[in-house]
């Protein structure tokens, strides 16, 4: 029997990662505060054209110093998980295993906004007595705190049989899973006017003992999910020469309609040891060779409750307005045959270890078909108010992965490796089987302006776009008419600029010991994708710009520029925005010293100094390449789009490592 217990206390002040982004586009002849102590705010004098208190507008930039001041959150999180294990031995060659973990997770937090201070901020000729005068209706300010109680768990119990029966190995086990998800309970109370200073922060204080504003409170408990399967492995080995493994799973989860929540999902494997034959006993320079091949199938029932229909209610019209009647309507549909995604795989591999052990490495290949994806998708506004999940199609990704390694000695003290690995991804829509699926415009940029589409045969996330060819003679850009029928439309006139996915990605790694002197390096690289320059796209007249865009923007006498002249229009998603998105980093370089055993108690003693991501080599012209999205990586959202966004951090680390 074996137990584990972790503990984890996290306390956090989170600010908003917009400020960042007011920060890069905040036009440099705006102060941080005036001389009043008041908030900079894009304001400047039309007459001597200098940022002033009032003024014309230049932008719609927020100060980002005000905005980090102005932002009070705080979070404190403690979790609880552990797992408990236990084997019984029932008969010689049968065993049975318990497993059962549970996290346990209890978070509170408070937000205050200064809804006045921020207005004032805004608006900085304004007096503190003008707010209740302009903005009646407004709080002065708003406090929310919240908790949240959520409790997951999994229980697995299953028999394991292992014979040997001459040449002949057997493993066979059958068992049963449950497990809980998505239990949690959220209680949060708003209420306005709590007096300013921090430590009078609560909902039911006041200068007078006395309630605030009326209290608004929301408490909600979610449905968990519910997961139950059967499993059953067969493993069988003949010589250690040729191996078989078949699995087969049924799972019932319960964010299905109750007809849908089952599926099978089989698998099966096979295996020959090459290097076991009587044939390869004079081959000396084969260490060893395994040939391998397999079918696999998995379901995918990960996401929130798909059965819940939500309704909303509204006053209908009937001609006159004052003989409207309420009712309801459809807030989000559920599609009552939403079922399990499935992926299909097809998997053939080598691997290898030669030259007296001294070069291993592996090769594969793979097809991996996805059906029955689980995309969100956006019906008619009569069928439903907001966006819903269906089974959309089929992905279908194919490909080659291999890896190689030497590893060698010189001398007695110097001893060295050398690493690397290489991947290359097909990916492409084959079946659409929803018409709300196909051709719709997805991956918006938050100013009304989608950049995606899917269409079948080419790659899921694929940037759709207006090609643009030029300028014309005031500087606007000119965009190809693909269909010649005089105007560009969604449908007739975008075209296929890329994808976010990687065709490919490799990496090397080097690592030397000397003595007790280690040192290794690890980089990564992938290409072949694109990535969308929101932060580019976003960008209106009096905001900050790079120098080269300043240096490279179009004028009467610098017609061939390849930037746009200034304007503040919404801009058609575009190829200008378009960037090759291929990235060489640096993971980690690692140099370390090991002392001498000079204590007997003391195992070892080992220190370092690690630089985690000191170097990336890219021609992205946005602050990183490595964009993953902000709505969990959704390939019809904003994955691959750079809008807020954050250079990625360079970390200097030095330590210690010490064992008994």
């Amino acid at each position: 029997m074996s137990s584990s217990v972790n503990l984890a206390v996290i306390d956090n002040q989170p600010k908003p990662l917009s400020a960042f982004t007011n920060a890069y586009k905040q036009s440099p002849i705006i102060p941080v505060r005036y001389a009043n102590g008041r908030f900079g705010a894009p304001f400047v004098n039309t007459a001597t054209g200098l940022a002033d208190m009032t003024g014309e507008v230049i932008n719609n930039v927020g100060n980002p110093v005000a905005q980090l001041y102005n932002h009070h959150e705080k979070n404190k999180d403690l979790m609880i998980f552990g797992s408990l294990n236990a084997e019984l031995r029932l008969l010689k060659d049968l065993t049975i295993t318990t497993n059962f973990g549970a996290t346990a997770n209890w978070t509170k937090g408070y937000t205050f906004t200064p809804n006045r201070d921020i207005w004032l901020a805004q608006n900085p000729s304004k007096l503190v007595a003008e707010y209740k005068t302009e903005r009646p209706q407004d709080p002065i300010n708003t406090l929310q705190q919240r908790r949240t109680d959520a409790y997951n768990w999994n229980w697995d119990n299953y028999l394991t049989y292992k014979k040997t029966f001459g040449e002949h190995q057997i493993t066979a086990v059958v068992g049963i899973s449950r497990s809980t998800k998505n239990n949690f309970e959220n209680f949060d109370a708003l209420r306005y006017d709590v007096p300013e200073q921090s430590n009078y922060w609560s909902l039911d204080f006041s200068d007078v003992n006395e309630p605030i504003s009326p209290l608004t409170i929301h408490n909600y408990h979610t449905t968990p999910i519910v997961s139950l399967s059967y499993f059953g492995r067969l493993e069988y080995a003949f010589k250690n020469k040729y191996l078989l493994s078949a699995t087969v799973r049924r799972e019932g989860i319960s964010i299905y309609q109750e007809s849908q929540r089952w599926g099978t999902f089989p698998a099966a494997s096979v295996g020959w040891v090459i290097s076991n034959e009587d044939f390869m006993k004079n081959v000396s320079f084969i260490n060893s060779l395994k040939l391998r091949g397999g079918y696999g199938e998995v379901g995918n029932g990960d996401g929130g409750s798909f059965n819940a229909v939500a309704f909303s209610s509204n006053a209908y019209p009937f001609g006159d307005p004052t003989l409207s009647q309420p009712g309801t309507y459809v807030k989000n549909a559920v599609d009552k045959n939403l079922t399990w995604e499935t992926m299909q795989e097809f998997d053939f591999g080598l691997d290898f270890t030669i030259i007296n052990n001294h070069l291993s490495g592996t090769f594969d290949y793979y097809n991996r078909k996805s059906k029955d994806l689980i995309l969100e998708i956006t019906p008619p506004y009569v069928l439903s108010e907001e966006p819903t999940f269906a089974n959309t199609g089929a992905v279908t990704n194919k490909g080659i992965e291999a890896t190689l390694r030497w590893d060698d000695t010189i001398g007695s003290s110097f001893k060295y490796w050398i690493g690397g690995n290489y991947s290359h991804n097909q990916n492409e829509v084959s079946e659409i089987n929803n018409i709300y699926f196909s051709n719709n415009i997805t991956g918006n940029l938050g100013n009304g302006v989608g950049t995606k589409m899917v269409k079948l045969g080419q790659p899921l996330g694929s940037f759709y776009v207006f090609e643009q060819t030029g300028y014309d003679a005031d500087g606007k850009p000119i965009f190809r008419d693909l269909d010649g029928d005089g105007k560009l439309t969604d449908k007739g006139d975008r075209v296929n600029a890329g994808s976010y996915i990687p065709k490919f990605t490799y990496g090397l790694s080097i690592g030397v010991n000397w003595k007790n002197v280690d040192f290794s390096i690890d980089t990564y690289a992938v290409g072949g994708n694109k990535v969308y320059n929101g932060k580019k796209a976003q960008r209106f007249g009096g905001e900050n710009i790079e120098y080269d865009l300043l240096d490279d923007f179009w004028t009467p006498s610098n017609p061939n520029a390849e930037n746009p002249k200034p304007f503040n229009n919404i801009p058609r998603a575009s190829t200008y925005y378009v960037e090759d998105g291929s990235y060489f980093r640096i993971n980690n370089i690692t140099l370390g010293y090991t002392l001498p055993k000079m204590i007997k108690e003391l195992n070892k003693v080992r220190f370092y100094i690690t630089a985690v991501n000191p170097f990336i080599f890219t021609n992205y012209s946005g602050y990183s390449p490595e964009v993953v999205g902000g709505d969990n990586a959704n390939p019809l959202g904003t994955a691959g789009i750079e809008v807020d966004a954050y250079p990625t951090n360079r970390t200097f680390l030095a330590g210690a490592h010490i064992s008994f």
